[in-house]
């Protein structure tokens, strides 16, 4: 937010916000100033995810009516981590999504 009010564009690296009310505030925020605001999420980027989102685009793949992902370590992190880490507490945004 700093950056907007002084008129910078934006770029952001995860985790973009920790909540919706958030973001809206930013996107508000960079429309009022006609400033350039994103979240840098490299995947969007990435050739392989370039690749599968044309291969929808043109057909290839047949109608999409569900895409399932999972983000996990597959691990017990509050037993691993325990319940003050940052990837674990909710205080500090914690989770696998905003890490």
């Amino acid at each position: 937010m700093l950056c907007l009010e002084a008129g910078k564009h934006v770029l952001c690296e995860k985790a973009f916000t920790t909540n919706a009310a958030q973001a809206k505030k930013l996107i508000e925020t960079a429309k009022a100033k006609n400033l350039f605001l994103m979240e840098a999420v490299w995947t969007r980027f990435f050739p392989l995810s370039k690749q599968i989102r044309k291969f929808i685009e043109d057909g290839n793949l047949g109608a999409v009516h569900r895409v399932i992902a999972d983000n996990s370590f597959g691990d017990n992190l509050e037993k691993k981590y325990g319940t003050t880490h940052r990837m674990v507490n909710m205080d500090l945004a914690g989770g696998c999504l905003l890490d």
